[in-house]
């Protein structure tokens, strides 16, 4: 069921919903029990809910926010678990160790403090086994969520489309439809873009224009969920070309990485919005 609004009419005991899909269509109407709101919301894809305000308004509106704050709750969890990374990395520097960066460099470090090395002292080690423990019990949590987040993609049609833009994965299409809300709200797909804070900033004056760097306005997330999915778009193209577009690997001559995988974020948050808010379906970029 493709839902993208819904109106949430409360009452005491007797509820109803009535949603509608990105094209304005009745998809969904249902009077529902207190005690079946809830169980509805739960298997419901991420959508904009439109209530009353009233003396309840603020209860119902925590309960069917439990999704997106499970997106807000994978965010703080990977920022913990980078800290701690960072952490780890540093405390193995001063014993000469280093590794390289991502989670292949981390699990390496992991395994080195599980395993043991020379040049660790055996209190180092003891102590170090800690940090290890934290991040392999965040590193479960955020798996997890994971698992969760798929299976609410699953049954999601507006998810299931957004998968077929490269980069896209199952936590950023679920994110990016639970916290973007309303696409129609936004006029244009730049307009989205400057939302998450993917264009450049704007300092002109008469008819001299400055083009500055990346706003950085807008919500943080969603925006890094973009650009580091632009980046393993950028790597796969190094070890196959012909499936990115002749716009990507000149950029990817010409520019460097970061700059490039921000650029690409951009022109996805743009395709995402005609997708969204026309409700279409994903086209290969020729160019």
């Amino acid at each position: 069921m493709d839902i993208t609004t819904i109106g949430f009419d409360i009452a005491k005991s007797v509820f109803q919903v009535h949603g509608v899909d990105g094209a304005g269509e009745v998809v969904l109407r249902r009077r529902l029990s207190r005690g079946q709101v809830l169980a509805l919301f739960e298997r419901l894809p991420p959508c904009l809910v439109g209530m009353e305000a009233c003396g309840s308004a603020h209860h119902w509106a925590r309960a069917v926010l439990a999704l997106a704050l499970s997106y807000k709750t994978r965010s703080l969890l990977v920022a913990q678990r980078t800290a701690v990374v960072n952490a780890l990395r540093a405390h193995l520097t001063e014993f000469g160790i280093i590794a390289r960066q991502g989670p292949i460099g981390s699990a390496a470090l992991v395994a080195l403090v599980r395993n043991g090395d020379e040049r660790l002292p055996e209190l180092a080690r003891e102590s170090l086994g800690d940090v290890a423990d934290m991040i392999e019990a965040t590193e479960a949590k955020i798996a997890l969520i994971d698992g969760k987040l798929a299976e609410v993609a699953k049954k999601s049609d507006a998810c299931r489309r957004l998968l077929a833009i490269p980069g896209i994965g199952p936590v950023a299409a679920g994110t990016l439809l639970a916290l973007s809300g309303d696409m129609t709200r936004f006029r244009t797909g730049r307009d989205y873009a400057a939302w998450l804070g993917l264009t450049p900033r704007q300092n002109s004056s008469g008819e001299r224009v400055r083009i500055g760097r990346m706003s950085k306005a807008g919500n943080r997330d969603l925006r890094t969920l973009l650009v580091l999915g632009q980046m393993s778009v950028m790597r796969r193209a190094r070890s196959n070309p012909p499936r990115v577009s002749a716009w990507v690997l000149g950029l990817m001559k010409r520019r460097p990485p970061l700059v490039v995988a921000v650029a690409m974020a951009a022109k996805t948050a743009r395709i995402i919005w005609a997708m969204l808010s026309r409700g279409e379906d994903y086209r290969l970029q020729a160019a």
